[in-house]
């Protein structure tokens, strides 16, 4: 995560965002340490090769975190293959289905298994990301909630689990929607745009110290911030270094190939 940046003055235009669905293919990168970060790839020859699933451990496999393996993954006969939509694997059990692939399920009466169904799950198995989206015990059931107030106010274990979506504040889960809803400099870190899309985009935050407010990252400081060891990680594998050297290049989007060009907009 981008450490706070203590800034007493700022004076920018542009505002960054990272969008989730533009994730670094490992043909992108040119930076070896990029490459070796990223457990699903290889640095072969002076260059990054994909290893297209084959060969990857268990945990690699079936990975949830920032990396995403599991989107295109699927683990199978004891081997990690690429993934071809839960309803491809013939299983009648649950837990055979759910070791294929986090997104994957087992439902009584089906002939394999099936993508996760929030109002087909019990109360117990929320939270879960599923076919429908972010899915959560509303009204007494498993179902998709459209924005964090419909958590409700007293439920703070579920509101906490939506961190970067929803925000616990005075009794209440919030919908985020701007970096000024974070009050104190500890809190001031991401926000993710859309609830309703598990690919989603990420709006960076910092505390202004000289106003002491949390407000959302500009490029001019984004630019500054990321360094060859940093890139990639701080911006949740959107960017890449340029060069295969430390000490020359600069952090390039991974969806256009320039600086900072995911997306930027001007402030009017």
């Amino acid at each position: 995560m981008l450490p706070i940046l203590i800034l007493f003055a700022i004076c920018q235009s542009k505002l960054v965002q990272f969008n989730r669905n533009n994730l670094c293919q490992c043909s992108q990168f040119v930076y070896e340490s990029d490459c070796n970060f990223n457990d699903y790839c290889a640095w072969t020859d002076f260059k990054c090769i994909d290893n297209k699933c084959q060969g990857l451990q268990q945990r690699v496999c079936l990975d949830t975190s920032e990396n995403n393996n599991y989107l295109f993954c699927a683990w199978n006969n004891n081997q990690c293959s690429e993934f071809r939509g839960c309803e491809y694997y013939k299983y009648k059990d649950k837990l055979l289905c759910q070791q294929v692939n986090a997104q994957c399920t087992y439902y009584d009466g089906d002939d394999q298994c099936s993508i996760k169904q929030c109002q087909k799950e019990e109360k117990q198995s929320c939270p879960i990301i599923a076919a429908e989206g972010i899915c959560f015990v509303y009204d007494g059931q498993c179902q998709k909630i459209e924005k964090c107030e419909d958590i409700g106010k007293a439920d703070l274990v579920q509101c906490l689990t939506l961190a970067g979506y929803c925000l616990y504040q005075a009794g209440q889960c919030k919908t985020l929607i701007s970096c000024s809803q974070f009050i104190q400099p500890e809190d001031c870190s991401y926000y993710n745009s859309n609830l309703k899309n598990f690919r989603h985009t990420i709006n960076l935050c910092y505390w202004n110290y000289k106003n002491g407010q949390c407000e959302q990252i500009t490029d001019g400081i984004l630019s500054l911030s990321l360094t060859p060891e940093t890139c990639l990680t701080d911006s949740f594998h959107t960017y890449h270094w340029s060069t295969n050297n430390n000490q020359k290049g600069e952090c390039i989007s991974c969806a256009y190939g320039y600086l900072l060009g995911i997306i930027l907009y001007i402030i009017v």
